[in-house]
């Protein structure tokens, strides 16, 4: 007969972590039956804490950090039942609500990320980069002028009338002073097309004058020349500040053409450009008006001079001394300029001032309209250097 076996208690096992011990149940068992061994799992100690200080976070981590940290506390998106089989892709609409409202950011590298996620979504939402032509930022705006360039010129043309013809038009003309002459490439064509079409709204023509000046378009002057003899006033004032704009000596010919415009204001600025550009035909237009050879009222015919006693006097003075002989309108206002330049104290008489220049009035060079072989323009001096006595050049 087998002797009935007695179920044996296990050896309670110690522990590293606690050095305690953990006793064992006692599993019920059948007579005649060993009971199985079980396994006691043995905790593992935790890691000793650190106990010195973590280095202190770089400046602007810690913000990072921090939003970081508030986007990821962000509740997940729940999206459509139906689109659950599909991709998930983010709403557009509100893609570009969110871009949207971060171009609204004072941080500026925000607003450059917003740029680029708007024409990452659609290319074709050319407003963003539009209105980033006016963010401080610089490197924000040399952003909007590059895609802005990609845009077809149509679509830019219809953005500049807006502006410039909307409540804030003023502000925008002086914003876009700077990158229209980085758009000349892309809207150049187009512009001189509305002008040569001549059926476009008069607005459209104002503002197409007034972005090739500003581009700086040399293949608009015949048109820009053509304006200023316009028969609507309008066009005439466009076409004139558009040419101030080009800023370049190639528009002196118009500018000594428009000498002789019925617009006095058109007159008085074409004095003024041709005075500014300066060069030998400048310099010819000025003479020919200070001399009464080309017609011009008295009243600017005194700017003229004014403007001339801006010129070097070495270049002026055998010049304003002829037209001290021949003007009487001016002769007052070339003698207070010797006497300013000179500190002497002579009448306004053409014959006294000759003599204290150069000696006698034969000695005098006087101002030839005729180019002189193996010369650029008009020698004024016949090549003969001069120095007024007592004047030292500042």
């Amino acid at each position: 007969m087998a002797a009935e076996i007695e179920a044996v208690p296990e050896t309670p096992v110690p522990t590293q972590a606690t050095h305690e011990t953990i006793p064992a149940e006692a599993p019920v068992t059948a007579p005649g039956v060993q009971p199985e061994r079980q396994q006691t799992q043995v905790p593992v100690a935790p890691s000793p804490l650190p106990t010195e200080k973590p280095a202190p976070l770089p400046p602007g981590l810690a913000q990072s950090l921090s939003r970081a940290q508030a986007i990821m506390d962000r509740p997940a998106i729940n999206w459509p039942e139906e689109s659950r089989s599909e991709e998930v892709t983010p709403d557009f609409y509100q893609g570009i609500q969110v871009t949207d409202a971060m171009t609204r950011s004072e941080d500026p590298y925000m607003r450059q990320r917003a740029l680029e996620s708007i024409q990452a979504i659609d290319p074709t939402q050319l407003l963003p980069a539009w209105n980033a032509l006016r963010d401080p930022n610089p490197e924000n705006r040399m952003l909007a002028i590059e895609y802005l360039r990609q845009a077809p010129a149509e679509s830019l043309a219809k953005l500049l009338l807006e502006h410039l013809n909307g409540p804030e038009g003023a502000q925008w003309t002086t914003v876009l002073e700077e990158p229209l002459a980085s758009l000349r490439s892309t809207m150049e064509p187009y512009m001189i097309a509305v002008l040569q079409g001549g059926d476009r709204p008069l607005i459209e023509q104002r503002i197409a004058l007034w972005s090739l000046g500003r581009m700086g378009s040399l293949a608009a002057l015949p048109l820009l020349s053509e304006g200023a003899w316009s028969l609507e006033p309008a066009l005439v004032e466009e076409s004139v500040y558009a040419l101030e704009a080009l800023r370049n000596t190639t528009t002196v010919p118009v500018w000594a053409k428009l000498t002789q415009h019925e617009h006095y204001a058109v007159r008085q600025i074409a004095v003024k450009n041709l005075n500014t550009l300066g060069g030998p035909e400048s310099f010819d237009a000025l003479a020919a008006l200070a001399l009464g050879a080309t017609p011009i009222d008295p009243i600017l015919q005194q700017d003229v001079v004014r403007g001339l006693t801006q010129w070097p006097p070495e270049e002026t003075v055998p010049l304003l001394l002829q037209v001290m002989h021949q003007n009487p309108n001016v002769r007052r206002l070339v003698g207070a300029y010797f006497r300013q330049l000179t500190g002497a104290t002579l009448p306004d008489m053409a014959p006294q001032w000759e003599v204290y220049f150069y000696g006698s009035s034969e000695s005098v060079p006087g101002y030839n309209d005729t180019p002189q072989p193996g010369l650029t323009g008009n020698d004024l001096l016949d090549n003969v250097p001069f120095v007024p006595p007592g004047f030292q050049p500042g």
